[in-house]
């Protein structure tokens, strides 16, 4: 599929997105955090997401130590019980050492790609969705509303306001008629964009939504010149990605301590 970068490539652009989308949330005051070459972390004080250790890059003969000081903070609630592994994760036997410690495995994600120049001219679907670049705040709050709902989760409006205002993100609504029911964001690095917080309303699944506003979405990467794209999908949203012409790359799997 890529003939241009190496599946090696691939796969640190995809996750270096993620993590650059954690480090951009960090800068907002809203949010703990601790980013450090070794280890890193988010913590939001007023919402749910985002929210994970991350971009860990420990040496064999700190490993132990670090995870068992992660640990301490996890219960005494400093940090995020949350710890996002992937293939750029140091030490390779991260994962084991994890469980070890009394982690399980709390989620699993696919980070998936696709080479935009399969996406264009791509034949609008026969959706009735209507999509908009949330560009005011009455739009922004309609995002936040579905993303809540669909995720379950607190979001905080201050925050996205911020990422709002960076020239790199975009945040998209999906409407029928004119009730609220699809969202999601791009966000660019400078070699990959990447799709987050893909959402559709559970009443109106199954009927493209989730496909056509990702991509319009990816169609405005286009625009900008980008070839490559990426983002994390669920067991539930994996089907929908294949279809647009992603195709799996490697895993993301959380890890949550049980105490």
């Amino acid at each position: 599929m890529f003939k241009q970068l190496s599946d090696d490539s691939i796969r640190a652009s995809i996750e270096n997105n993620l993590h650059e989308f954690f480090i951009t949330c960090a800068q907002h005051s809203s949010m703990e955090s601790h980013i450090k070459d070794d280890l890193s972390w988010i913590f939001p004080k007023n919402a749910d997401w985002p929210s994970g250790i991350f971009r860990a890059n420990l040496k064999k003969n700190q490993v132990e130590t670090k995870v068992k000081e992660i640990i301490s903070l996890i219960k005494q609630n400093k940090i995020p019980n949350s710890w996002k592994i992937g293939p750029s994760s140091r030490p390779i036997n991260l994962e084991e050492i994890l469980i070890s410690y009394g982690f399980k495995r709390s989620f699993q994600q696919s980070g998936m790609a696709i080479d935009l120049k399969n996406l264009e001219g791509k034949i609008k679907s026969s959706s009735v969705l209507q999509v908009s670049v949330v560009e005011d705040l009455d739009c922004l709050n309609k995002w936040i509303d579905i993303v809540s709902k669909v995720f379950d989760i607190n979001v905080d409006f201050e925050l996205i306001k911020f990422l709002l205002d960076q020239d790199n993100l975009s945040l998209f609504v999906g409407f029928l008629e004119k009730e609220n029911v699809s969202a999601c964001l791009l966000y660019l690095t400078n070699q990959t964009a990447s799709l987050h917080a893909v959402s559709t309303i559970p009443e109106h699944r199954g009927k493209s939504f989730g496909y056509e506003i990702s991509r319009i979405a990816l169609n405005k990467a286009i625009e900008r010149g980008y070839r490559i794209a990426g983002l994390q999908a669920s067991a539930l949203g994996e089907f929908v990605y294949k279809n647009l012409g992603f195709e799996k790359c490697f895993d993301i799997n959380s890890y949550s301590l049980e105490f």
